[in-house]
């Protein structure tokens, strides 16, 4: 096959088999994004990076990189600063957890460069009518904790962070990762950490009436932006799952909105490239929402030259600074 590459790629005539991807996908990809389908394909069918988060509670960026370096493991220097994250590193090949520096108690983590944008675009440092000391947290489908965990690391500030999830046995590996990287109360941190097993969509039963000042909505999605690194997505997902996984998502936006104080700032943030469940879902709720704006993402928040600006939200596409695709939306509600 080495030696016969481009012989046997020219007898390949459809997109399905030159790209390994169901027509359906294929299609529905080419309609998003007529410019960039090729390059999202070929990114698909490329190995992950294997991105590592560093629990800035206990250490600098830089302090973590010399425990690599003393254990001999291999990084990535500039990626940190060619995504404008502070607390990513990026192995140079896969690794067993277990053998990182300080792994167990709780140094480091294993989390996307792109899937760490989210703490960036949820800045918990802003005044919105509170003390910035007193700020209250709701993050909604929160297994398996990566957002949650790192939303706390870097905000200590946090007042009360509350965490729900559907699956109880989905939850119960955010309590293993709050508990190894010592993020719960009994480890002295100052934020109190609330974890509902729960319908998001259902807040009536859970919530306690106290409104939000930030809200993270991880929501159900696609996963058609993390398929080179769950490939079996391009088997086990069906066209007809969107219209449902939109109803979904639409409906926990909705249930969110009434959580949100005003002045409050939402993020919206799908792990999909496709536009049904990414713009077009936001373009539908503000207009159905008056209360509800759009706040700009800029460079200096995700990195220069990194995803595509949408109306409203950003785009990041698979392989794009090797991160996985992901969507972002930031809204806040006016009085």
């Amino acid at each position: 096959f080495t030696r016969e590459r481009e012989s046997l790629a020219e007898g390949i005539k459809k997109d399905s088999e030159k790209y390994s991807h169901p027509e359906w996908l294929i299609s529905k990809i080419k309609n998003d994004w007529p410019q960039h389908w090729e390059q999202i394909l070929q990114a698909n069918n490329q190995r992950p990076a294997f991105w590592l988060r560093v629990n800035q509670r206990q250490y600098e960026l830089a302090q973590y990189q010399s425990m690599l370096t003393a254990a001999e493991i291999e990084f990535d220097e500039e990626a940190a600063t060619a995504t404008s994250l502070g607390q990513a590193i990026k192995l140079e090949q896969g690794i067993d957890v277990r053998t990182l520096p300080g792994f167990e108690d709780g140094a480091v983590s294993v989390q996307d460069a792109g899937a760490q944008l989210c703490a960036s675009l949820l800045d918990v440092g802003e005044q919105t009518g509170r003390e910035v000391l007193d700020q209250h947290v709701l993050d909604l489908c929160a297994a398996p904790g990566g957002k949650t965990c790192h939303l706390l690391e870097r905000y200590p500030s946090i007042k009360k962070l509350v965490a729900v999830e559907f699956d109880a046995r989905r939850m119960k590996r955010v309590v293993e990762n709050l508990q190894r990287l010592k993020l719960l109360p009994e480890h002295e941190s100052s934020t109190d950490v609330e974890l509902v097993v729960a319908d998001a969509r259902d807040y009536k039963k859970w919530w306690s009436g106290e409104s939000f000042d930030r809200i993270l909505i991880d929501a159900p999605c696609s996963a058609s932006g993390v398929i080179r690194r769950h490939p079996e997505i391009k088997t086990l997902r069906r066209e007809s799952d969107i219209p449902t996984l939109v109803a979904l998502q639409a409906e926990i936006l909705e249930a969110a909105w009434q959580m949100l104080a005003v002045g409050g700032e939402l993020l919206y943030v799908t792990c999909s490239i496709f536009k049904d469940e990414n713009e077009t879902q936001m373009k539908r709720f503000m207009s159905a929402h008056e209360d509800a704006k759009a706040l700009e993402i800029t460079d200096d928040m995700v990195g220069k030259n990194w995803g595509r600006t949408c109306d409203p939200g950003r785009q990041l596409f698979p392989g794009e600074h090797d991160a996985d695709g992901f969507y972002f939306c930031r809204l806040t509600k006016l009085d």
